[in-house]
């Protein structure tokens, strides 16, 4: 008598033929696992030449993942390859990145020498990283905003560049934009020269109380004049440029004397 549990290696209480799972994107989406009283199942992937494909299926969230198991240091092991996302993540998708991932973790012989889940917590850390590093920089635009609040500093001496000086700047950095028709400029008795702030009746447009103001009034793309007496202004300033003001830099540290 013949016992019809077949001995698979997998839960006893699924026969062959449930267990059985024909690696295609069709299949996978709509097959519907016998969770039973399992928070999640995991079924073999036939036909899909790769030793250890399974698909692990999660009861809460009916999220299907790819997983493949591999025998390293001597131990078993698996990682998860990615999540089935139909005409996003499907079987063509998973075979292109098992396969990468063996090319540089297996031998001639096919025995794994390298643990993938071990290359895939690195890479994580390193994209975890390389996150951190970034929101240690700032865009081009915060970059001049940053400089216009520190008053326009001189590089290699203590001081600040002339009001006139400023004013040619900011119209690169700030202008061609009605933000600018709030700023008037003067210098100290040394020369150095700094910023006031108006209103625009043109614009109707009252006093800024500080930069802070005056770029919460006009920020970044917002205020950008074409026109004046009838004629087109062309280009736009390096802060309001769509593409441009938004290119990550280091962060400088201006400090006011």
């Amino acid at each position: 008598m013949t016992n019809s549990k077949l001995d698979t290696g997998l839960e006893p209480s699924i026969t062959k033929k449930s267990e059985e799972l024909k690696f295609t994107d069709y299949s996978i989406n709509k097959f519907k696992p016998n969770y039973e009283l399992k928070k999640k199942r995991t079924y073999p992937l036939t036909d899909s030449g790769i030793k250890g494909l399974k698909l692990n299926c999660v009861k809460k969230t009916n999220n299907k993942f790819f997983i493949q198991n591999y025998w390293f240091n001597g131990q078993s092991d698996l990682w998860t390859v990615g999540e089935f996302r139909k005409d996003i993540f499907g079987v063509k998708e998973c075979q292109t990145k098992v396969i990468e991932i063996m090319k540089t973790h297996t031998d001639d012989n096919g025995l794994w020498i390298k643990s993938p889940k071990i290359t895939s917590k690195q890479q994580k850390e390193r994209v975890k990283k390389a996150e951190l590093e970034d929101r240690k920089r700032k865009t081009i635009a915060e970059c001049i905003e940053l400089l216009c609040k520190a008053g326009f500093p001189k590089i290699k001496r203590e001081g600040t560049i002339c009001g006139q000086g400023i004013m040619g700047i900011c119209l690169h950095l700030i202008g061609k934009n009605k933000r600018t028709k709030l700023l008037d400029h003067d210098d100290d008795e040394f020369g150095n020269g700094f910023v006031t702030f108006r209103s625009c009746k043109v614009y109707n447009t009252n006093k800024p109380k500080d930069w802070d103001d005056l770029f919460n009034k006009f920020p970044s793309g917002h205020g950008v004049i074409k026109i004046v007496n009838g004629r087109k202004v062309n280009g736009l300033s390096m802060y309001d440029h769509p593409v441009f003001s938004k290119y990550l830099h280091d962060i400088f540290i201006i400090q006011k004397n």
